[in-house]
């Protein structure tokens, strides 16, 4: 069910602080999202209580009356999902609820680390794949960079998730 125990690295922040967790497509950033929420202790549903049913609400009538099943899971636990599949009011209201700490985890592709300033206590990298193509040297700063932002934070980790047979890859390519 966790196999790269991401609960227990997830955990060590959440809630107090904010995480992101970088995965290689968009459809592992909704699975990712979705487990950890299974894991979660179900008093995490009680954090930030009137602030996420709020956003549900606004998601609801951004969408017509209709919220990804995903996130109407999700929300109530403080994660969500954050990838190219959600439009433009979504992403923005997706990304103002977790600066203002409604949320605390967004699971996300690579495309958050690139011009939107949002910043995390802990960022782990899932994989150190995008899709199926090893992470350069850019994309790999540009995803751990989100972690401790000057004057935001005094302190920020990152986090590499490897298999065995990825660890001499990604040694090597640095």
């Amino acid at each position: 069910m966790d196999p790269d125990q991401l609960m227990g690295l997830v955990t060590e922040v959440i809630p107090e602080h904010s995480c992101l967790v970088f995965c290689p497509t968009k459809k592992n950033c909704e699975n990712v999202a979705t487990n950890l929420c299974r894991l979660l202790p179900k008093e995490m549903r009680q954090v930030q209580l009137q602030a996420r049913r709020a956003l549900y609400t606004t998601l609801m009538h951004e969408g017509n009356g209709q919220v990804c099943p995903v996130l109407r899971y999700t929300i109530q636990y403080g994660v969500a999902y954050h990838h190219s599949g959600l439009t433009m009011d979504e992403r923005k209201l997706i990304e103002e609820a977790y600066s203002a700490g409604t949320l605390c985890l967004l699971a996300c592709t690579s495309t958050l680390a690139a011009g939107v300033n949002l910043p995390a206590k802990r960022v782990i990298l899932r994989s150190p794949y995008i899709g199926n193509r090893l992470l350069t040297r850019s994309q790999y700063k540009q995803m751990v960079g989100r972690a401790g932002r000057a004057g935001l934070d005094t302190s920020g980790e990152s986090i590499l998730v490897t298999q065995a047979a990825d660890r001499e890859k990604v040694t090597t390519s640095t």
